[in-house]
């Protein structure tokens, strides 16, 4: 029996079949499934989550006190602004504008929104980004989110 061997020490040994005598006829004795239950438990679970679409489409992000927003698209929407607001929380966004007016305003001052939701292909081969630049593309023209009105930097131009 592998746990018998002791190779690093008594300490170890000696707590690992503590853990094997003790702790685990004691959980299972509780109902808790076994080790190789749980893991198939969580792996459903981590397939189940994969499996799951999650909303993608374009947000915004406005400033309530002075009429400036943050257009953006992402292809898990959730995700995209539960990081932005993590990384105003934390002082750490990239979009310095954005930061310095958190601070100076206060997170009240701000609203997270999903402008629009862009509905997943059936098929697997799909990929949305195309789709997602174009609807950003829409949103930008529309909202002028540059300088004075916004966060995003202006386009380049081309020449």
């Amino acid at each position: 029996m592998p746990f018998l061997k002791c190779t690093r020490g008594a300490g170890i040994l000696a707590f690992h079949i503590i853990s094997v005598i003790v702790f685990r006829p004691i959980s299972l004795a509780l109902g808790a499934t076994s080790t190789k239950g749980r893991k198939m438990d969580r792996k459903a679970i981590i397939r189940e989550y994969k499996d799951t679409h999650r909303p993608m489409g374009v947000y915004l992000i406005k400033n309530k006190e002075n009429g400036k927003v943050l257009v953006g698209s992402s292809n898990n929407l959730p995700a995209i602004l539960n990081r932005f607001r993590a990384e105003l929380k934390m002082g750490s966004c990239r979009n310095t504008a954005l930061q310095n007016e958190w601070k100076q305003f206060g997170p009240d001052a701000f609203e997270f929104e999903e402008l629009e939701i862009l509905k997943p292909l059936d098929d697997p081969t799909y990929d949305p980004s195309e789709d997602l630049q174009f609807l950003e593309e829409l949103w930008t023209e529309k909202l002028n989110p540059y300088g004075d009105k916004g966060y995003n930097k202006p386009p380049k131009s081309a020449t």
